[in-house]
């Protein structure tokens, strides 16, 4: 546990190093990430989760079951990707808000957004004008809070969200690769 602990700080430090010099010298892919940001996305969890498991499995003399090797795993995703989306968080909400102004286009497509989602649950075309004012008038965003990219409640849906892929997923494909249960090495 000892471990899979130390590997999800380092896979958070490490996110939360990338994240920094992204906002010092490439902004606008905090908002907008790259291709090579998704691919690195999942490298990086992927190759922390590995070696995790490897220094387990070489403190239990060899051996690692797959139930062992999935709960230490998840627990690297886990800690390292909390600990991420909590400090970009931070940094969108807290410590400079000014980013998310700088999202391309962002008031514009909302209201977009609200549009094509009203008339995708049913809504009448005649209406979508009014149903919008309406929205807007009691208060509204023509975002949900879920939907704003800087609120909590989107944060912690998307971390959840990880959990599951690649998280699970990675968790089950090391888990299998790195299983001895005869404890050789």
């Amino acid at each position: 546990m000892k471990t899979a602990i130390k590997y999800g700080l380092i896979l958070a430090a490490i996110t939360i190093l990338i994240t920094s010099l992204k906002y010092f010298f490439a902004r606008s892919t905090l908002i907008t990430p790259s291709g090579l940001d998704f691919i690195f996305s999942l490298i990086l969890p992927f190759v922390l989760m590995y070696l995790a498991l490897r220094a387990i499995k070489r403190t239990n003399d060899g051996f690692l079951s797959v139930g062992e090797g999935l709960m230490n795993s998840m627990l690297v995703y886990a800690i390292g990707t909390l600990l991420g989306v909590l400090f970009t968080f931070c940094l969108l909400n807290y410590i400079d808000p000014s980013i998310i102004d700088e999202m391309p286009d962002f008031a514009n497509t909302s209201e977009e957004s609200f549009r094509a989602g009203y008339l995708l649950s049913g809504g009448d075309p005649m209406t979508v004008d009014q149903a919008y004012e309406t929205h807007m008038l009691k208060g509204g965003s023509a975002i949900s809070s879920f939907a704003n990219p800087s609120s909590a409640m989107f944060f912690m849906f998307g971390w959840f969200v990880s959990l599951f892929f690649p998280g699970l997923v990675f968790a089950f494909i090391i888990s299998f690769i790195q299983k001895n249960e005869t404890g050789q090495i």
